[in-house]
């Protein structure tokens, strides 16, 4: 399913795309959900209780909060939803391009652009990494499973490593560890306190890994035989 977020301070134009949208997705046989928000600040609300949208609608020109600071806001906790900025005006455009949007779209949005922009839209959404979404300190977050070193651990709390950063979540390595095997991902239990994404393993031996971001670390005695067996899979694919 596309969770779909449309959010401009004009109705008419919230309604129009709401039906655009709804209209492309009846005819394409694609499951939408779609969200009509008429503020910034609701739309920050609206993710942060409601969890991330694949695809926003975002006018540029909103209220007292603009679309370039929601998106902003939005690129602190999420790089993977799809920004579609509309706007009359172009002098924005330069300056969005630090958020990465998308798409840009010309008000009175045309319907066959939308449609193409949808269709592009659609195969990306389709076609995109797997995403590991969780919360800490009343934040939503959603990296990408290829972005993840590995989780590690620590008493109530789960790490995550990544390339170039790192986060941490209350929470229990079982439950991501369930998580991911649902989603057939590449991660591998390598230690009750460790579980690496096996497409950042730099080097694998019997008794240990190097990742690549350098570490070393071991797999514990119980587990040898099945990353091994776990490991030969994922390269032979």
């Amino acid at each position: 399913m596309m969770r779909i977020g449309i959010c401009d301070d004009v109705k008419e134009i919230v309604k129009s795309l709401y039906e655009d949208i709804y209209t492309w997705a009846m005819y394409h046989h694609v499951n939408v959900e779609i969200k009509k928000i008429y503020s910034g600040e609701d739309l920050l609300c609206e993710i942060q209780y409601s969890g991330c949208f694949d695809v926003i609608f975002l006018d540029v020109e909103l209220g007292s909060l603009n679309g370039l600071e929601v998106a902003r806001a939005i690129r602190k906790t999420d790089n993977i939803t799809k920004l579609i900025f509309i706007s009359s005006h172009h002098q924005y455009y330069k300056e969005a391009y630090e958020v990465q949007p998308f798409q840009f779209l010309d008000k009175p949005i045309e319907q066959n652009k939308l449609y193409t922009v949808l269709e592009q839209i659609y195969h990306a959404v389709k076609e995109k990494e797997t995403s590991f979404s969780f919360a800490h300190q009343r934040v939503n977050y959603r990296v990408l499973c290829n972005d993840i070193i590995y989780f590690k651990s620590e008493s109530r709390y789960v790490n995550i490593v990544c390339k170039g950063t790192s986060y941490q979540f209350l929470g229990k390595l079982d439950e991501v560890e369930r998580i991911l095997f649902e989603r057939k991902s590449n991660f591998l239990r390598i230690h009750r306190s460790y579980l690496v994404n096996a497409k950042n393993i730099k080097e694998y031996s019997y008794e240990n890994i190097v990742l690549v971001n350098g570490e070393e670390l071991m797999i514990s005695r119980n587990q040898r035989i099945n990353v091994r067996e776990a490991y030969k899979r994922f390269l032979e694919r």
